[in-house]
């Protein structure tokens, strides 16, 4: 979806995973469903915020519905860019590519 010759790519299977990597690495934008099996969208940015306020605005919230009070909790009181399913190879890379391109940052996604 996000090619590697545009983009060094990271990929972990949890939202802890995720914080596990990212806090020895920074990421100029990182992708993370709304809701999984353990530590989705809401428990990721919590985290990132408490951590480095900088990296949990480079959060992209991949999202099939909001179906729990707490998802449309989280996604109301926060801008995270998101990505609604289903959605197109060219819905991802316009997402991650403006928030390269807001932070100003190199490309380098999670």
């Amino acid at each position: 979806m996000l090619l590697s010759d545009e983009y060094e790519i990271d990929t972990v299977g949890s939202g802890e995973d995720a914080l596990a990597l990212l806090a020895d690495h920074p990421y100029d934008a990182i992708l993370c469903d709304l809701s999984m099996h353990r530590d989705g969208a809401p428990e990721v940015h919590a985290t990132l915020r408490r951590r480095d306020p900088s990296m949990a605005e480079r959060l992209i919230v991949i999202s099939g519905g909001a179906y729990t009070t707490a998802a449309q909790t989280f996604l109301a009181e926060n801008a995270c860019p998101r990505v609604a399913k289903p959605f197109s190879p060219a819905d991802v890379r316009r997402a991650v590519a403006d928030v390269v391109r807001r932070h100003g940052l190199a490309r380098r996604a999670s």
